[in-house]
């Protein structure tokens, strides 16, 4: 049975894990666009660089990149700012992106200040090429 490391850091304030992986898969929660002194810009494309900024760390914490990344599953709180996070994630991953499901709108996230938040499944040793 495979054992699944469970990142759950103190202070987190959600009732589960910052990320959980095993030797194959990386899964990250939720992650908005919040600083690490808990601010917030108030612009949809800093949130999403800086929601990003955070999963890269989850994931280099497990020895893994954004470039390993194979699933992503947006949420914005206004469909209006899809475009944004739509913009930053192209910048973030290319011409090579993950796979993802629909850009999920009008959601109402715990953090009233958050205008997005981005979840991620990554695989180690995963090279994402663009076919045609």
């Amino acid at each position: 049975m495979a054992e699944w490391r469970s990142f759950f850091p103190e202070g987190l304030g959600i009732p589960c894990a910052a990320s959980i992986a095993d030797d194959t898969t990386i899964y990250v929660s939720g992650v908005g666009g919040h600083a690490m002194d808990g601010s917030i810009s108030e612009d949809t494309a800093d949130q999403t660089r800086q929601s990003l900024a955070i999963i890269a760390d989850l994931l280099a914490r497990e020895g893994s990149s954004l470039d390993e990344v194979v699933w992503m599953q947006p949420y914005v709180v206004d469909i209006a700012d899809a475009e944004a996070v739509a913009a930053v994630i192209s910048e973030t991953f290319g011409d090579a992106p993950p796979a993802s499901g629909a850009m999920v709108g009008n959601v109402a996230l715990a953090e009233p200040r958050m205008k997005m938040e981005l979840q991620v499944t990554a695989r180690r040793g995963a090279k994402r090429v663009r076919v045609q």
